[in-house]
């Protein structure tokens, strides 16, 4: 008898590029949209009094979300046209994004309440 074992089946490698994007890609993508989106809001409310008039008080709430609306766009747009990965990366960054502000924000109210004023 032949105790060889049968030949396996070529595995693709980790490495290859499937064409649906990478996750990694998609988190850091996310996180640049979203702290540049904010960056480019503040540089546009510096403008001070030349925009006070320019922006209704409803256009404040809208700036305050448009980052990740745009990353939600983006992402929504990256697995429609085939980039699975990239997308459900932005996802994932949005939540992540998204975890670290709820942290902050309980992390200062612990601060707040923990003072003695």
């Amino acid at each position: 008898m032949n105790d060889t074992p049968p030949p396996e089946a070529a595995k693709p490698s980790p490495m290859q590029d499937t064409g649906e994007g990478s996750l990694v890609l998609g988190v850091a993508l996310a996180w640049v949209i979203i702290v540049g989106g904010y960056i480019l809001i503040a540089a546009l409310l510096m403008l001070g009094s030349t925009m006070s008039n320019f922006i209704p008080g409803v256009g404040y709430a809208v700036l305050a979300v448009a980052p990740e609306i745009a990353a939600a766009l983006v992402a929504v747009t990256l697995i429609n046209r085939g980039k699975r990965r990239t997308g459900k990366g932005i996802l994932i960054g949005l939540a992540s994004f998204a975890a670290v502000a709820l942290l902050l924000v309980a992390a200062c109210f612990g601060l707040l309440f923990s003072s003695n004023l």
